[in-house]
């Protein structure tokens, strides 16, 4: 009867000790996200740009003008 408490109080100690390492590695986990989300001072929104160019069609030839003359047959893709 002895031997069985120790083995109950061994496993409860044990899941106790489990239980405060990954409670402890939760708390890390949360003050380096957010020091990361902090120091992340640089913008993206470049990244939205970028999938929006990328649904537009490809530019298949470039024409050279000299400001005041615009062919009617080229389409205006370029902002």
């Amino acid at each position: 009867m002895a031997e069985q408490h120790r083995s109950y109080f061994c496993l409860l100690a044990y899941l106790f000790l489990i239980n405060i390492l990954f409670l402890i590695c939760g708390i890390y986990t949360r003050k380096w996200t957010d020091q990361t989300i902090t120091l992340l001072s640089y913008p993206t929104g470049f990244m939205n740009d970028v999938a929006n160019e990328w649904k537009e069609p490809t530019l298949t030839a470039i024409v050279v003008t000299n400001n005041t003359y615009c062919p009617q047959n080229a389409p205006e893709l370029v902002l």
